[in-house]
């Protein structure tokens, strides 16, 4: 049964309450009236025609999609820290650079002064190595060389003449003592002694005279001379007695074993020392001298030549490696200094001063003030679209505005399974009227005005897959398969299965069925 039907058996129950409510409120009419009930004819549905123009139509082509920031991040620290400080809150507007959170860096800073520290030193290693050998040190080992030279040259040339003629001397010498000790003294020794008693014993008499004189001429006016003086002078006297009577005691006494025994050892150490000076050196001290000189060289030479390019190389290479603890402890200072990515607004704020950030824990989520809207193109569209080409938003916060906007970019590739690609819409906003997350409606206008069929957009629907649009023929809906082209959101472009002048159904709706009984 077709739609017109329904409207025809409604009326039909209606009426037929209605002359049951009659019946019993009117007494005028006769109990035993009867006969059929007229049955009213439903009227079918009314739809509007319109003709099917050939006209000029500009293309617009219409999308929607949701407002979302050009750029966002969520800015976490490059390393654990605590937060020491944050400059930030929600709503806040950072421009690129600005710092958002310090964390602290104690530790840092002294890894930078010893990481510094260590560069000094090892430059100033370097520095010395470059300049070459200390003057002091070569002179130094210079005059070792020569000494130790001097000695194998002296080992070489023999014993001295005069060594050994002193060394033969001092051995005549201990000889003649010893021979003394065990012969005894001479007789004119034992003279020589005597004489030497009786002159001491004469000046100890002659003392003692000459201070009785003194003391007679004291008497007379002269100065006086004391008894202290006098015995002064005659000690002096009677000590040089004594000695005189020792030394005949010694010479008359017999020589003791143990000064015999030292003179014989006097005698053995001036032989040796008289053989060490004839043989100063044997093979082995030689080739020991020999050995020494050789050293001597190989130090004159570390002296003048004390670095090799391989301990140049290592130094260079100790400064840049000093270098690079310094330039890495100074980017753990950077990394302390959490900073804008980019111009934008804090949209959130997960962390505070005191609290323990890490690369992986975000601190705030900034946005950025540029806004653009993502676009799914169909593929079929694509070519109608190029970036720059101007574009209009509206969103429900604003009716009847416009935004201006444009095409930023066109992805280079198409989703395979959706066959379409995304473009980008960079909208001007001074007023910071949108907002990230409103939903909007953007209309492009796309390409040249075209002329052919048109229709009004809602005159043309879908049934299944197809797009199709009704005439009437003899009061009944006919369908009609069309292909549809572009629209300018109002009017829609007919490119096959229909001709111009015929008059099709405007909004057809989605109930009208091909053969339902219509009105016009």
């Amino acid at each position: 049964m077709g739609r017109a039907s329904f409207p025809r058996t409604l009326l039909g129950v209606l009426a037929t309450l209605g002359l049951v409510a009659g019946l019993a409120s009117c007494q005028s009419f006769s109990s035993t009236t009867s006969g059929p009930t007229a049955e009213v004819a439903a009227k079918p549905p009314t739809y509007k025609l319109v003709s099917v123009k050939e006209a000029s139509l500009g293309t617009t082509l219409s999308y929607s999609g949701d407002v979302k920031p050009k750029s966002q991040a969520a800015v976490t620290a490059k390393m654990v820290g605590r937060i020491e400080q944050i400059n930030v809150d929600v709503g806040s507007e950072v421009k690129a650079g600005d710092v958002i959170a310090v964390l602290e860096h104690s530790t840092i800073d002294a890894q930078v002064n010893q990481a510094e520290t260590a560069l000094l030193v090892a430059k100033a290693r370097l520095a010395q190595m470059e300049a070459g050998p200390r003057q002091e040190t070569v002179a130094q080992a210079e005059a070792n060389l020569d000494s130790m030279k001097q000695k194998l040259a002296s080992g070489n040339a023999g014993p001295r003449t005069e060594a050994v003629a002193q060394a033969e001397a001092n051995l005549r010498q201990a000889e003649a003592k010893l021979a003394q000790l065990q012969a005894g003294p001479t007789p004119e020794q034992i003279e020589v002694a005597k004489t030497n008693i009786r002159l001491a014993k004469n000046q100890l008499y002659s003392i003692q005279t000459q201070a009785d004189a003194y003391r007679v001429a004291a008497g007379r006016g002269a100065p006086p001379f004391t008894e202290g003086m006098k015995e002064a002078q005659s000690g002096v006297g009677y000590e040089q007695v004594q000695l005189a009577e020792a030394q005949l005691a010694a010479l008359m006494a017999k020589a003791q074993p143990e000064v015999i025994a030292q003179a014989q050892a006097g005698v053995e150490a001036a032989r040796q020392q008289l053989n060490l000076v004839k043989n100063p050196l044997t093979e082995w001290d030689l080739a020991q001298l020999q050995d020494a000189v050789q050293v001597a060289e190989e130090q004159v030479k570390l002296a003048r030549s004390p670095y090799t390019a391989q301990d140049l190389e290592v130094a260079r290479a100790q400064v840049k490696q000093a270098q690079a603890a310094i330039d890495l402890a100074n980017t753990q200072v950077a990394d302390s200094v959490v900073t804008a990515p980019f111009d934008g607004v804090v949209s959130d704020r997960f962390l505070t001063a005191g609290s323990l950030a890490a690369p992986a824990s975000p601190i705030v989520n900034l946005i950025s003030s540029d806004l653009e809207i993502s676009l799914s193109v169909e593929e079929a569209r694509s070519g109608m679209l190029k970036v720059g080409q101007p574009a209009t938003v509206q969103v429900g916060a604003y009716p009847g505005q416009n935004f201006e906007g444009t095409i930023s970019s066109i992805a280079p590739t198409v989703d395979p399974k959706t066959r379409t690609l995304v473009a980008k819409i960079s909208v001007k906003d001074d007023q910071k009227q949108l907002k990230a997350g409103m939903y909007a409606r953007v209309n492009i206008a796309a390409g040249q005005k075209q002329t052919g069929l048109l229709v009004p957009k809602d005159s043309v629907v879908k049934r299944g897959e197809r797009d199709v649009v009704f005439t009437v023929v003899d009061g009944k809906a006919k369908m009609l398969e069309v292909q549809v082209g572009p629209t300018d959101g109002t009017n829609v472009q007919l490119l096959k299965g229909i001709n111009a002048g015929e008059m099709i159904i405007q909004s057809p709706g989605s109930a009208l069925q091909d053969g339902d009984v219509v009105a016009q």
